[in-house]
């Protein structure tokens, strides 16, 4: 999974997210953090880590985590 040119819009982001879990279910062994526990944990010290990376070209609070943080909330609970 290549996430270098990353999706630009809503449908490209489902297109992406669609590709993980494909990827996640038919080759689980390229992931290293395949429960969600694991994975939210990874996630979380990734965006503290990468902090400098993920503003890359980007001015300080120009990425809208308030809307990622929504999307990946709403995503506990939709069916």
């Amino acid at each position: 999974m290549n996430s270098e040119n990353g999706p630009n819009n809503a449908t490209e982001m489902s297109a992406y997210l669609r590709e993980m879990l494909r990827e996640l279910k038919q080759e689980p062994d390229r992931w290293e953090n395949v429960t969600l526990e694991a994975y939210l944990e990874a996630l979380s010290a990734a965006f503290e880590d990468h902090q400098g990376v993920l503003l890359k070209g980007h001015e300080s609070g120009s990425i809208p985590y308030r809307v990622l943080a929504e999307l990946l909330s709403t995503a506990t609970i939709y069916e």
